[in-house]
C-alpha cells in the first residue's frame, strides 16, 4: 500500500486510521524530490521514518531540468518534448521548474562542477544518492529514453560522494531557489478515507 502527493499530516492521518481499524498499513510514499526541489525534507521525510515508510524519489532530475540542455532563454521546447508549452504536461512542468531562479541556482552549480569535469546531471544524481535526505531503504526512481540512457544514469550513481565545495554549491543553489519551489503536495481529497474503507 503505498502513498504519493499527501502532506505529512496526510499520511500521519492515513496511516493511524489504517492501524485502528485493522487496515494494511502504507509501507512506501512516492514523492517528488532532487537538488532544487527539497520540500519534502523539514517535515515529509521525518515523517515517514517515524512510521517506518519508505521513501521513493521522483523527479530526481527536476523533469529533466538538471540534465544541463536547457537555457531559461528557450521559449518553446521541442514538438513533444518535456516542457513544450502546447502539452498539458509540458506546461506543468514549465509552470513547476521554468522560472529564472531555478535556472541561476542551476548556474551555481555549474560553476562548481566545471573545474571537476562533472556533467550536471552526473552531479545531480550524485547529489541524491551520497547528499541527499535519503535513508538506506528509501529509493531514486529513474526514467529513461534507451537502455544506454539507463545504464549512463546507474552508472552515475555508483560513483562516490561529490567534493565537498560541489556540495556547498548545491546547498547554496537551494537557498537560491527556495523561494520559488512548489509543495510536494497536491490538495488533500476530502474522501481518502473513503477510498480507503472502500478498498478494504
Amino acid at each position: 500500500f503505498g502513498l504519493s502527493n499527501h502532506p505529512a499530516w496526510k499520511v500521519a492521518s492515513i496511516y493511524d486510521h489504517c492501524k485502528e481499524n485493522g487496515y494494511v498499513l502504507p509501507s512506501v510514499y512516492q514523492g517528488n524530490y532532487n537538488p532544487i526541489a527539497r520540500a519534502v525534507v523539514p517535515e515529509l521525510l521525518p515523517c515517514l521514518q517515524h512510521y517506518g515508510i519508505a521513501f521513493n524519489a521522483f523527479n530526481v532530475i527536476s523533469a529533466g531540468l538538471l540534465s544541463g540542455k536547457y537555457k531559461f532563454e528557450e521559449e518553446v521546447d521541442s514538438e513533444g518534448g518535456r516542457f513544450d508549452s502546447k502539452l498539458w504536461s509540458g506546461s506543468f512542468f514549465r509552470g513547476k521548474y521554468w522560472n529564472k531562479l531555478n535556472f541561476e541556482g542551476i548556474q551555481i552549480i555549474e560553476n562548481a562542477i566545471k573545474p571537476h569535469g562533472i556533467t550536471l546531471l552526473e552531479a545531480s544524481l550524485r547529489w541524491m544518492r551520497h547528499h541527499s535526505g535519503l535513508k538506506a531503504a528509501d529509493g531514486i526512481l529513474l526514467g529513461a529514453s534507451s537502455v544506454s540512457h539507463l545504464e549512463s544514469n546507474l552508472t552515475d550513481l555508483e560513483k562516490g560522494p561529490l567534493p565537498e565545495s560541489v556540495v556547498v554549491a548545491f546547498d547554496e543553489a537551494w537557498e537560491h531557489v527556495k523561494p520559488v519551489t512548489a509543495n510536494y503536495f497536491f490538495p488533500p481529497k476530502q474522501d481518502s478515507f473513503k477510498i480507503i474503507k472502500n478498498v478494504n
